[in-house]
């Protein structure tokens, strides 16, 4: 096939093929060119939005690209490559606009309207969704400069956003490489003492592993409170109940029309003999992960941490309670919540 436009029959030229037939219609290198506009000495757009897909693997390849890498291509340049950067954020945000009857009611939400902006972006990015006081959606993007791993969390750019957007309440998403750890409970926790300042409350927070980026399985949903027990020499408290292997954060279901952190102190006075109150424990947020011993099902888990405990002693259910570093949990069976939690990359499957 010839690369120059001028070379083609009018009627099958990318631009009128679109004006009849549609753009889904044309190839990907005729709508790359229809964004490149022109060629460069020597070589036709057709030609160089051919190289353009070839070099970056595709169209996925190419959407990972920022417009600065574009621009350095040979016959691209600044005008053109924010023209592509331009319609790809279009196309990643098409799957995310705004519906006003849409509201985040736990990490499946999240995740349709997180994924497609987090598709072909560094895994780092962070994804904003702000939402009213009855949790509809007011708005969601991509969070300008801010990495979840940086020296310095975005606790303070994280709540800008969302007050800049008029909310009240906000979930967060970002994406960790399959083999690496999930360390984000000391940024939680610092953006749910922040919020509580500013009188906002987050609502949600959801990693995505690798390249996934889509929603949720249909799996069943069970919906539990964990605590993150740790006592004064920074050791966690970890649990492992009756008849099972894998050891995991107190906790337990959430009964209906029980608030998380009233059904959290009830199932730690229950399995450990504790008497605490719903003041003691501080919010790390909502974490999705698949049940340790329900098989097929998923457990969307409202995590707090307990600070500074003694005296715990294993009962009713719990056959038995440890006190580990995080060396000696990472040498153990952990349920895959716990083992997010911890940020150890080896959950039980």
């Amino acid at each position: 096939m010839t690369s120059l436009v001028a070379d083609i029959d009018p009627w099958d030229r990318p631009r009128e093929r679109l004006l009849r037939l549609g753009p889904d219609a044309l190839s990907d290198v005729e709508l790359v060119a229809l964004l490149l506009g022109s060629g460069r000495p020597g070589a036709g757009v057709m030609e160089c939005a051919r190289e353009l897909l070839d070099r970056h693997g595709g169209l996925a390849g190419l959407a990972a690209q920022q417009s600065t890498t574009l621009a350095a291509v040979p016959g691209v340049g600044p005008a053109k490559a924010t023209r592509v950067a331009a319609a790809l954020a279009l196309a990643r945000r098409f799957g995310t606009s705004t519906d006003r009857r849409r509201t985040v009611r736990g990490p499946a939400d999240v995740r349709r309207l997180a994924g497609p902006l987090l598709a072909g972006v560094p895994d780092d990015r962070v994804v904003v969704i702000a939402a009213d006081r009855a949790n509809r959606v007011l708005g969601s993007g991509v969070l300008p400069d801010a990495h979840a791993h940086a020296a310095r969390p975005p606790v303070r750019e994280v709540l800008a956003e969302v007050l800049r957007r008029g909310a009240v309440t906000f979930a967060l998403a970002h994406r960790h490489a399959d083999d690496d750890p999930c360390r984000d409970g000391p940024f939680i926790a610092d953006l749910v003492d922040g919020a509580a300042l500013c009188g906002l409350r987050l609502l949600d927070h959801v990693v995505l592993r690798g390249d996934d980026n889509g929603p949720v399985t249909d799996a069943p949903v069970l919906h539990i409170a964990a605590a993150l027990i740790t006592d004064e020499q920074g050791r966690y408290l970890l649990v492992r109940k009756r008849g099972t292997t894998a050891f995991m954060q107190a906790g337990g279901k959430i009964e209906p029309g029980e608030a998380p952190d009233v059904a959290l102190v009830r199932e730690i006075g229950e399995e450990l003999s504790l008497r605490v109150s719903v003041t003691d424990l501080r919010p790390l947020g909502v974490r999705d992960a698949p049940a340790a011993n329900e098989p097929g099902y998923r457990v969307t888990a409202h995590v707090y941490a307990l600070d500074g405990v003694t005296g715990a002693v294993a009962t009713a259910e719990i056959e038995e309670a440890v006190w580990v570093d995080h060396d000696q949990a990472a040498a153990l069976e952990l349920a895959p919540l716990t083992a997010d939690l911890l940020g150890i990359a080896r959950p039980v499957a």
